[in-house]
């Protein structure tokens, strides 16, 4: 079945959003596997944490005396970006696969997507393939139609178009 110019620029920034997301959670990934029990870094400023215990799919760390265990999908933001950062250089790519993990995560509520549209906006020019206003234009449509869920979208996008 062959897609209208509509179709086929949506399916292209389905596949933009889900390839920055997939990217920068790759990078969270890999930067817990590169540490070891026992290493501390700063998540914020004057905010210490200290890698308690690492496993493929969550990080134990201990933050003010408070030992807690997080998944990657339940990992609060300002852990996520930082260790992200451990990963990857700062760049356009990078800035904008930040603000598409956090405007889709189960965790962002309307400030979080908000901030992260932000990021985006402020991006000046497109990079790679990549455009920052499509993707904004994108999310901001998938997280306001009927299908309730980012997830849901693309499950109802899937369905339609594919």
């Amino acid at each position: 079945m062959q897609m209208n110019d509509q179709q086929q620029a949506e399916t292209e920034a389905l596949r933009e959003i889900a390839d920055l997301a997939t990217y920068y959670r790759t990078g969270i990934a890999k930067s817990v596997d590169s540490l070891d029990s026992g290493n501390d870094f700063e998540v914020r400023k004057n905010r210490r944490v200290l890698v308690v215990e690492k496993v493929r799919d969550f990080i134990t760390i201990l933050y003010d005396r408070k030992r807690t265990t997080y998944t990657f999908d339940e990992m609060p933001f300002s852990l996520a970006h930082k260790l992200a950062t451990f990963e990857f250089p700062k760049s356009r790519r990078q800035v904008a696969a930040k603000a598409v993990y956090q405007f889709i995560s189960p965790l962002s509520d309307k400030q979080s997507r908000d901030e992260a549209l932000t990021w985006l906006s402020e991006i000046e020019d497109d990079f790679g393939e990549e455009n920052p206003k499509r993707i904004a234009d994108s999310l901001r449509r998938i997280f306001s139609s009927d299908a309730g869920t980012p997830e849901n979208l693309v499950l109802a996008y899937q369905r339609s178009y594919c």
